[in-house]
């Protein structure tokens, strides 16, 4: 197959108070091996100086800036999503950096696969120590990490199922999942193209838990899944994973360390997310494909056993 080299690729730059990170960000996109690019910068309401970085970006016309209000992670990408006229489109976040050849390479496999979705590898940078995260395809569906911004999509993927970001937070966790279960063919390309920059005030470093959130997006998650139609691919060990890895481990774990929550409102969080796996709480094939300490602490996890087990977390921390 012929590469299409003259397809415009939309890259939706989502920015929140980033004022440190967004000029290496846009320096590593300006100089992309791939040049046919539409870089869509949205400025979510910054409160620092984020603007005053980007403007010095604006005289590249491939750069098209919008500054709005302040509107959340979910509905930026959503705005971002309307604004794209490429064929394909890649999210990447403002504190993060790419490799000179991630368009070019993740749109030749995309061309030459007829892909809905190509991802690749991705490096962890965090306390000045760097980790090449490898996503490959026999880990991929249990959505532990679900990023969006190692891939690239084509756009007719989220226009033609109407996929939209939810206003709240774990906006990713909502989202890939159905892109990836509703594209007929995907594409993994072994090589890390793609600096996830994770600082003090990332998300992933606080213990902000948001339960509420996770409700919806499991919510989202259990209706996208009750519709779904896969005949080559079991599906209902996916729902059921992230159900285990996020609700009760990931979620359950954080209020326990957070101190915003009592040992009830924890054990009706548990309740509930224990009833949406409708009686499949320690399905063999989940518990085998699980992380040992995410093992350790879900069969450790019963409703009376929240407050002794919290109780622990804490004594753990203080040592």
């Amino acid at each position: 197959m012929v590469m299409k080299m003259d397809d415009l690729i939309s890259i939706i730059v989502p920015v929140y108070n980033a004022e440190k990170y967004i000029e290496r960000c846009l320096e590593s996109l300006i100089h992309q091996s791939y040049e046919n690019l539409e870089i869509i910068v949205i400025n979510d309401g910054s409160k620092d100086e984020s603007e005053g970085v980007i403007s010095r970006y604006l005289n590249d016309s491939r750069i098209v800036y919008f500054s709005q209000q302040n509107q959340g992670i979910g509905l930026t990408r959503n705005y971002g999503l309307e604004l794209v006229h490429g064929k394909y489109f890649c999210f990447v976040d403002s504190d993060d950096y790419v490799a000179s050849d991630f368009v070019e390479k993740l749109h030749e496999v995309i061309v030459s696969s007829n892909a809905d979705l190509v991802w690749c590898d991705y490096v962890h940078v965090f306390n000045g120590k760097t980790q090449v995260i490898h996503q490959r395809p026999e880990e991929i569906l249990k959505f532990e990490y679900p990023c969006l911004w190692n891939k690239m999509y084509k756009t007719a993927l989220f226009k033609e199922n109407r996929l939209i970001f939810p206003d709240s937070w774990y906006e990713d966790l909502a989202t890939v999942p159905r892109a990836f279960l509703l594209a007929e063919n995907t594409y993994y390309l072994n090589e890390a193209l793609y600096y996830y920059w994770q600082h003090d005030n990332s998300i992933t470093t606080t213990f902000s838990i948001h339960a509420s959130d996770m409700n919806l997006v499991l919510d989202i998650l259990n209706t996208f899944f009750s519709q779904l139609k896969r005949n080559d691919l079991d599906i209902s060990w996916i729902q059921n994973y992230i159900i285990i890895f996020h609700g009760l481990c990931g979620t359950v774990f954080r209020m326990m360390l957070s101190n915003d929550h009592t040992s009830k409102e924890i054990c009706s969080f548990y309740s509930q997310t224990v009833n949406r796996l409708n009686g499949k709480r320690f399905d063999i094939e989940i518990l085998k494909r699980l992380p040992i300490k995410y093992k350790l602490f879900y069969l450790s996890l019963w409703k009376w056993s929240i407050p002794i087990v919290r109780y622990a977390i804490i004594v753990m921390k203080r040592i």
